[in-house]
């Protein structure tokens, strides 16, 4: 699909008027020949008239009819207009809007435009500009009008000067907006170095219309006569088009000329190349390709010239002129068998290969873009994708590659530069020394490493078994250190009660406090060593029933409020007696110092720690008591430094105190 406009596909043809020989038929079926064409008797002195339909209703900007041969078979010619249509079936009594030629050229007489109509001055090919007043475009009309031959008012207007042949136009065509593409010569303002042929200006070599052409005037210096397009920018190109005319008139005009690439104000040349030097041309319609290696220098540059080297006048003439850049290509995204890959490295053993290929610059349009990629060394074969250019195929072999890509530009040319990707797919480690060495280490440290992790696995259960050795002996010492320091103290005391009560009555009560006092502590050891209170429910049961029986005593209300998401969690003896202990050390302070009627103890576990408060609602502690270093305190800090926790204690004179411990729990 090239930078020209493109044509508008025509379904069939009726005519008011047609010659058996020469049916309506005949306009729209791609044959310029100078026999072949639609025909109408001549010295008709009424307006003829043929609808054309379309395949499919068009809506376009800009339109460009040309009418080929007009009045080719009689000496007068015909005069015609325009009209188009959007009815489901157009027909000779439909609704018709006339078109106004914003613009009219005939290729080898003059032509005036009268309002609506055209009057060409003779015979060859007319093109017509128009603008399309609405969307949807179903049909066209074209009618054959008569024309006042003579300006006498004794003789009639006709289609042909009488007694002469028949009127007949050849061809019938349309085209509508100029596609977008690769073209960057579409658009691009154009200047000659001599005068034109009459209404065929130097906009035609890149209007995008294979319908027009230019060449210049007859009484110019054919030899050494250019075109000169500004492309706008240097550039380097892949190739140029230069296309001929295609009414079948005069295509010899196009043959022996040069091209060039010039750079600067002072116009350097960087690239030439000549064309048909033999007197050759490319044909009705046909055009020349012509690539880098067709000349000499660089292909690239700002301007760019056709120069007539024949002689022969009227010459060059030329329908469009293409200038297609060198598209700048590459490969991104390397994979095998769907991994991202880096530096070109396949890894032995990968069954698919998968890439992307990207344009560096949006020369191309996307919905026309294509693209073709092949393995060099391992297939000679193209392979097409379309305007994604997302790749996928089988890897090749192990051995070193070159992934080769290129991009089509819209005229259906492939681009010549190209872009590509050096591969190597790996060999399998067995036949590779380096890997086999590398695997070889790999085996040895691994091993090394085994073994390392189980002498350390060795060594940490020794470690652990030798810690849980001395937990047990730190356990027992504890255990004696409170039987000793509490319960023998206590026995101890007893004893010498139950002497005095021999002589003392009055000693019996107190003997009777402190034999309770012994059974509560030893009660206490006894719990804190069997093993089935070790969980946390049973350490908050404990403690809420030793809360409310010391508060009871002392006649302080005791509420408990407990959240134990996992009660069956194992604690530690150690832990638990740590715990019971700073709860009772706490209760005691509040009982002492607080003087409040009411204590709150609130156990909660939240993930792995343990949150324990007692609060009161009593008179504070004074802030000196609060200080680090302070004796009151002190003992409870301590306890929570062993159980590696954290203490807060938040007291006012308006709230009371508030001791919480933030204990962690062991792994579950």
């Amino acid at each position: 699909m090239t930078a020209n406009a493109h044509p508008v596909e025509l379904a069939g043809v009726e005519a008011s008027h047609e010659l058996p020989s020469h049916e309506a038929a005949q306009l729209i079926d791609g044959n310029v020949a100078p026999e072949n064409g639609w025909g109408i008797a001549g010295n008709v002195a009424e307006t003829v008239q043929a609808v054309v339909r379309t395949k499919e209703p068009l809506t376009a900007g800009l339109l460009l009819f040309s009418v080929v041969e007009i009045s080719r078979w009689c000496e007068m010619p015909a005069m015609f207009d325009l009209a188009v249509t959007a009815d489901e079936r157009p027909a000779s009594d439909g609704n018709w809007t006339p078109l106004r030629p914003e613009f009219a050229a005939a290729s080898q007489t003059v032509v005036n435009v009268d309002g609506m109509a055209i009057l060409p001055g003779g015979g060859g090919a007319v093109t017509v500009y128009a603008t399309a007043p609405f969307a949807g475009i179903t049909g066209f009309r074209l009618r054959m009008l008569p024309v006042d031959s003579d300006r006498n008012p004794a003789t009639p207007s006709v289609l042909g000067r009488g007694p002469g042949g028949p009127v007949g136009l050849t061809e019938f065509s349309v085209e509508a907006d100029p596609l977008r593409s690769s073209n960057v010569a579409f658009g691009r303002p154009v200047s000659a170095s001599g005068r034109l042929f009459k209404n065929m200006p130097t906009r035609f070599l890149t209007d995008g219309f294979e319908g027009t052409f230019s060449h210049p005037a007859s009484d110019v210096d054919a030899m050494g006569f250019f075109y000169e397009v500004d492309l706008g920018q240097s550039r380097p190109l892949d190739h140029i088009v230069i296309r001929g005319r295609g009414d079948g008139v005069v295509p010899e005009r196009l043959t022996r000329y040069e091209v060039q690439l010039l750079d600067g104000d002072d116009r350097v040349l960087r690239w030439s190349a000549m064309q048909h030097m033999d007197g050759s041309h490319p044909g009705n319609a046909g055009s020349d390709v012509i690539r880098r290696d067709a000349g000499t220098g660089r292909m690239e540059g700002r301007y760019l010239r056709v120069i007539n080297r024949s002689g022969m006048p009227n010459s060059p003439q030329i329908a469009e002129v293409e200038a297609y850049p060198a598209l700048r290509i590459s490969v991104e995204g390397l994979s095998a068998d769907g991994v991202k890959i880096s530096g070109g490295s396949i890894p032995a053993g990968a069954k698919r290969l998968g890439f992307r290929i990207v344009l560096a610059e949006n020369i191309v349009p996307t919905e026309q873009a294509a693209f073709r990629w092949r393995i060099e060394g391992a297939e000679s074969a193209w392979r097409e994708v379309d305007w994604r250019g997302v790749v996928e195929g089988e890897c090749p072999r192990p051995g070193s590659y070159v992934i080769s890509v290129q991009a089509r530009h819209t005229d259906g040319i492939w681009d010549e530069s190209g872009g590509t990707l050096p591969v190597r797919v790996a060999f399998p480690w067995w036949r590779n020394r380096v890997a086999i060495a590398g695997f070889t280490a790999l085996v040895v440290s691994i091993t090394a490493w085994v073994i390392r992790r189980m002498a350390l696995r060795r060594l940490r259960r020794k470690v652990r078994e030798l810690e849980h050795e001395q937990a047990l002996n730190r356990e027992r010492e504890r255990i004696a250190r409170d039987m000793h320091d509490d319960v023998g103290a206590q026995l101890a005391s007893l004893s010498i009660l139950a002497e005095r009560c021999v002589d003392d009555p009055l000693a019996l009560p107190t003997l009777g406090q402190r034999a309770r006092s012994a059974v509560a502590s030893l009660d206490e050891i006894v719990w804190s060593v069997n093993p089935r209170h070790d969980t946390i429910g049973a350490l908050a049961h404990y403690l809420c029933k030793y809360a409310a029986e010391f508060l009871e005593t002392a006649s302080i209300r005791s509420r408990v409020q407990v959240s134990i998401i996992e009660p069956g969690r194992t604690v530690e003896s150690a832990m638990r007696n740590h715990v019971l202990m700073a709860v009772k050390e706490s209760l005691n302070n509040a009982v002492r110092h607080s003087g409040a009627g009411e204590v709150w103890l609130r156990l909660r576990e939240e993930a792995d720690v343990l949150v324990v408060e007692v609060s009161d609602s009593g008179c504070g502690i004074p802030n000196e008591t609060l200080e680090p270093g302070a004796d009151g305190l002190r003992n409870l800090r301590l306890r929570v430094d062993e159980m590696r926790g954290r203490l807060e204690v938040i007291s006012t004179p308006e709230s009371g105190t508030t001791i919480r411990m933030t204990i962690p729990l062991p792994p579950r």
